[in-house]
């Protein structure tokens, strides 16, 4: 008996997840929520992200890389929509990238804007999956069987955009990378 009832306590967390999930995506698909911007130092807080995926990085036998400009880089946005964007980038590439031991977090800034890369080694998403990642419940055909909502890179093209940024993907034989990119007109520099 404790066997069925712990499973259906786990249907139900999963349930929960993905009920959750969903009524964020539906949040996010709104242009006029309102988002709390604020000046964020995107240096520290990409610092901060790769440091509190340390343990999962971990038990995937994966390590994060680093690339970042040798001073503060500023974005005005909203700091904990933010966080759900590289959270959920970083929660995809540790399911389907961890067979390829790498985790890099590029920054980099120029005359058009701040770009951010997030790259894992793993197998990459095959071609004609590419222009479907960001939809809704979309999950490549390998990663049908892995546990996921298929919802969590939907909700980061919303957040991006409601930032008015650009969010793009680029998968081969040599890894998958996703890229986020703010124009000028949202960076503060200090």
């Amino acid at each position: 008996m404790r066997y069925y009832t712990s499973i259906i306590y786990e249907k139900s967390k999963n349930l929960d997840r993905l009920v959750n999930e969903l009524f964020e995506y539906v949040r996010t698909k709104n242009p006029k929520l309102t988002l709390h911007k604020e000046k964020i130092n995107m240096t520290r807080l990409l610092q901060q992200l790769a440091a509190q995926y340390i343990p999962e990085l971990k038990a995937n036998r994966m390590e994060a890389r680093l690339s970042l400009p040798g001073r503060e880089v500023w974005l005005y946005a909203d700091a904990e929509k933010l966080v759900r964007v590289y959270e959920n980038i970083i929660n995809n590439a540790l399911r389907y990238g961890a067979d390829g031991k790498w985790l890099d977090i590029r920054l980099q800034e120029d005359e058009k804007g701040i770009c951010i890369e997030i790259k894992n080694y793993g197998k990459p998403i095959p071609k004609h999956s590419l222009p479907y990642v960001f939809e809704r419940f979309y999950r490549a055909d390998e990663a049908r069987t892995e546990e996921g909502s298929g919802l969590g890179l939907a909700i980061a093209k919303n957040i991006v955009e409601l930032h008015q940024g650009e969010i793009w993907v680029k998968s081969d034989e040599s890894g998958t990378a996703f890229f986020t990119l703010f124009e000028r007109e949202n960076i503060d520099e200090r």
